[in-house]
């Protein structure tokens, strides 16, 4: 349960992949969808939900975890994973077609700004010094390195308003895994998270006369990655949220800007400036401040629902 030692030193485990794991995503979606042999972006979704729900499933069958659950709890990792995969993936995706890998992550790297308003918004935290100055600062970071005017003077508005959305998204889905999916073994949850969203991403294959993928040596090697990697450490997420606290499972967002942005620049030639390195001290101040916290004692207990 959350708040033990050992719970929190697991959690923070399965943390630490999502840091690494979700970091590279970000280049790899953008191999993925580029190019002229770049995969649909909902095609690609549909093929990464099928078969890394596959992937997870076995996972869970190896635990001897039964993919049974109440139907209201289906209901649930439906809703999360529409949001998380088709409303902040999908978009993601679609926006990165356009834009830079790294910008891509540090936009997302809102997300834990939005789950700790709505945090205390719902009364589960309790507002202090090291929580107010290290969203603070994460927003400053995001300042520091985010450049929407260019990225408008570029043509790229409707991108940067994907990306944007996505957060909103990616939020929301940390909410309602963290509030309503509890009780549910994680490997189970993710499971279902990514086959209900499968038929949503087909759904939209089929709306956007999306073709099939015209696959060549690096888009096959991006979606492989994807799939396989992205289920395991999705895997890992899912333990999070269920471990840690919302603030404490949402700065993967702080984090992985950092890596993707390194990333970006070592393989795609993306810039890397002194913006670039100001804003990442400052994303991981904001991690730091966040962390401390959500660590100490709790002042509001968080009841699990359902």
């Amino acid at each position: 349960m959350e708040g033990t030692p050992a719970s929190a030193r697991w959690g923070m485990a399965n943390l630490l992949v999502v840091y690494v794991v979700w970091g590279s995503t970000f280049l790899a979606i953008g191999i993925a969808v580029r190019g002229p042999h770049g995969a649909p972006p909902m095609m690609l979704g549909f093929i990464r939900m099928v078969l890394g729900g596959g992937i997870l499933a076995g996972m869970a069958a190896l635990a001897r975890q039964s993919l049974r659950v109440p139907w209201q709890q289906l209901a649930w990792a439906g809703l999360a994973g529409l949001l998380l995969w088709v409303g902040a993936n999908g978009l993601i995706m679609v926006a990165e077609r356009h834009l830079a890998t790294g910008y891509a992550a540090l936009m997302m790297g809102m997300v834990p700004l939005l789950v700790g308003a709505i945090d205390l918004l719902a009364g589960r935290q309790r507002r202090s010094w090291a929580l107010v100055v290290g969203m603070g600062l994460g927003c400053a970071g995001l300042v520091v390195l985010s450049n929407v005017p260019a990225q408008i003077r570029g043509g790229h508005a409707v991108d940067v308003l994907w990306l944007l959305l996505a957060a909103i998204a990616q939020a929301g889905s940390l909410v309602v895994q963290h509030t309503r999916l509890r009780s549910v073994p994680s490997l189970v949850s993710a499971t279902w998270q990514e086959w209900l969203a499968a038929p949503v991403f087909l759904a939209l294959t089929w709306a956007a006369h999306e073709p099939w993928p015209h696959w060549d040596a690096p888009t096959a090697a991006a979606a492989l990655y994807l799939v396989v990697v992205g289920a395991l450490a999705y895997a890992s997420f899912a333990a999070a949220v269920r471990l840690l606290p919302m603030t404490i499972a949402g700065t993967y967002a702080f984090v992985n800007p950092v890596i993707a942005v390194l990333l970006g620049a070592l393989v795609l030639g993306e810039p890397l400036t002194l913006h670039t390195a100001v804003g990442g001290a400052l994303l991981l101040m904001g991690v730091a401040g966040v962390m401390r916290s959500r660590l100490a004692p709790p002042s509001v207990s968080v009841v699990a629902a359902g």
